[in-house]
């Protein structure tokens, strides 16, 4: 039983499907835009949330400016890990 060497080079013409890393730019892409879109969002409903909840308009500032410290606290944690796993 004889064994052929590996060869390095295509045997046939380039495939016509879809590269995988062109869907993760996608789903990106499609992530960033929904959540830049509710965060900027938050104006429009701002009176709506002072009305819904009986907020003050600095406990309603004090809400989106958490939620903008969650955002930039999970970003670095991601940047964190991504530096321990290559690491």
């Amino acid at each position: 039983m004889s064994v052929k060497p590996c060869s390095t080079s295509p045997t046939g013409p380039p495939s016509k499907r879809l590269y995988t890393g062109w869907i993760t730019v996608a789903g990106a892409a499609l992530s960033f835009a929904l959540s830049s879109g509710l965060m900027h969002a938050f104006t429009v409903f701002f009176i709506a949330f002072l009305d819904e909840f009986g907020w003050t308009r600095a406990d309603a500032s004090i809400a989106y400016a958490l939620s903008l410290v969650r955002s930039m606290v999970s970003y670095l944690g991601g940047c964190v890990l991504v530096w321990r796993l290559r690491g």
